[in-house]
């Protein structure tokens, strides 16, 4: 017999037993072309992957490697002894990993700034400029074109300590900004 939600039910002599359906969700990490993916499913007990590419896989927890690069549509089925929920994400893999670019791949001057500063890049990139004040708060947000150097006005920030992140298609970087005011 199956319950209003499809869930397969079993009944004895005098006993009706309803089980409930999975919740099915999953988490992933990747490394370049490998791929953690694990299931957070709550009242699953078998599991089964789909990963887009052709490759499947069973298990709570299980890692996949891509051929190449790309996107894929991700599949898990979460089942128990009844029931099962089927999830789909797109996943994005990539073959370079993001890297932090160390010392003197970006400088900022001068600084302390009054409120205007030149970001001079020793490898000529596009990427988003943000400063964060010390409390978290993202004060100024700016992408910037592939060049050596950028002009950027600060000058409506107040007086403080910033902390500037970077981000381009394959690196972060993070730089202490301090603004002082005349």
């Amino acid at each position: 017999a199956f319950d209003k939600n499809g869930c397969y039910t079993s009944s004895g002599a005098n006993q009706l037993d309803v089980v409930d359906r999975p919740t099915a969700s999953f988490t992933q990490t990747s490394n370049k072309l490998v791929v953690d993916y694990t299931a957070s499913t709550t009242g699953g007990s078998s599991w089964a992957w789909d990963f887009g590419d052709g490759g499947t896989a069973s298990g709570a927890a299980v890692q996949h490697t891509y051929a190449s690069k790309g996107t894929y549509n991700v599949t898990l089925t979460a089942r128990n002894s009844g029931c099962s929920e089927v999830i789909s994400k797109s996943i994005t893999v990539t073959e370079t990993s993001i890297q932090e670019l160390k010392g003197g791949g970006i400088t900022l001057a001068p600084n302390p700034s009054a409120g205007t500063i030149v970001i001079s890049m020793a490898q000529p990139r596009a990427m988003t400029i943000q400063v964060v004040n010390l409390a978290g708060t993202v004060m100024h947000s700016e992408n910037l074109p592939a060049g050596s150097s950028s002009v950027v006005d600060l000058s409506t920030l107040p007086q403080s300590t910033y902390v500037v992140r970077f981000f381009g298609e394959d690196f972060f970087a993070v730089k202490r900004l301090v603004i002082v005011k005349p």
